[in-house]
């Protein structure tokens, strides 16, 4: 292997993809992960590095890399960030925070079964959060290109559970996929064809003796394509989860872009996010706003978007049950940055 200027501490660890469990507590305070946003400030870039984690004490793990036109070697820039968090309190609720690290293929896509021990008549498996990572060793056969610095993007996604519970341990599945589409670089288009990249899909295990209820969401829309600057948006999907006071989770999602005439080829991303939107008053989320947007200087593909996601609303049998939606947002630069809340 070579040409891997960037390792991730998955192949540093020489870990196998076993879940890295990141705290069992029986705590009653907890932060659930309701969904991002990342929006570059100028440009619109290739996909190498991605990372929005909740952590467990209530910040975030941040991270964003473009090519060279992000990083200063030919131009610089930074992004915004939004991070959606539930922060619950109750009795009767276990929460255990894991994460699965996968080894994606030119193919793209790949699932791992995962196992967690968590107490409760009903286990919920919610995301919270992920990480893509292109800077890694690369077969032999690889051209002369950088994988730190990224591909031309047809959209990815992320998805956990549901979970089967043997005892007091729950089994389920952890998915993830990167699609990658050529466009005007031709060292980069024959690199994708090849490349190997490494996600790390963080998730929540809730254990709880109450229900919960699921909603699958899904939408398209032809993305303006009138550049400089077209006027681009994410699409707002609508769900039904009932009327119960309850924790609100996203169990996958899978942002879809490609051309709109049917091609297979991918482009910039100026922003991608999954978000809930939360009620104050306990109240299911109505709505989830589903982005992933090319608007920039040059806008070299004509985009079709078409976002799948998947919520869950748990209601624990809890008399005590509280929770709290907070924002966490700001400005981040190119690299990785941690949000401590106590800060």
């Amino acid at each position: 292997m070579r040409n891997a200027p960037t390792l991730t501490l998955c192949i540093l660890l020489g870990c196998s993809g076993k879940a890295q469990d990141t705290g069992a507590e029986s705590r009653q305070d907890h932060n659930i992960w309701a969904g991002w946003n990342l929006t570059w400030d100028t440009l619109s870039h290739r996909v190498s590095s991605i990372r929005t984690i909740a952590t467990a004490e209530g910040g975030a793990s941040l991270g964003i890399r473009g090519g060279d036109w992000s990083t200063g070697e030919s131009w610089s820039d930074q992004a915004s960030y939004r991070v959606h968090l539930q922060r619950v309190t109750g009795a009767g609720i276990q929460v255990v925070h894991g994460e699965s690290w996968i080894s994606l293929g030119p193919e793209g896509s790949a699932s791992i079964e995962e196992q967690v021990e968590v107490s409760g008549e009903v286990v919920d498996i919610v995301l919270r959060g992920f990480e893509i990572e292109t800077g890694v060793p690369q077969e032999e056969d690889y051209p002369d290109y950088d994988p730190a610095l990224g591909y031309t993007s047809r959209g990815f996604g992320f998805s956990v559970g549901p979970a089967t519970l043997e005892d007091e341990e729950a089994h389920f599945t952890v998915s993830a996929q990167l699609r990658w589409g050529p466009r005007d670089r031709d060292d980069m288009n024959t690199a994708m064809l090849l490349a190997q990249s490494s996600v790390r899909v963080a998730w929540t295990a809730i254990g709880h003796n109450g229900s919960s209820t699921v909603a699958a969401l899904a939408g398209e829309v032809d993305l303006e394509h009138a550049p400089p600057y077209s006027e681009q948006a994410g699409i707002r999907l609508a769900s039904e989860l009932g009327d119960s006071p309850g924790i609100a989770g996203i169990t996958g999602f899978d942002l879809v872009l490609s051309d709109q005439d049917g091609g297979d080829g991918g482009d910039y991303l100026r922003s991608f996010g999954v978000e809930l939107d939360l009620n104050d008053d306990g109240a299911p989320p109505h709505t989830a706003l589903a982005e992933m947007t090319t608007s920039s200087i040059l806008e070299l593909g004509t985009m079709h978007f078409a976002p799948q996601v998947q919520l869950i609303w748990i209601r624990p049998d809890s008399t005590d049950l509280k929770v709290e939606p907070f924002l966490l947002e700001g400005t981040l630069p190119v690299g990785a940055t941690e949000i401590d809340p106590t800060k």
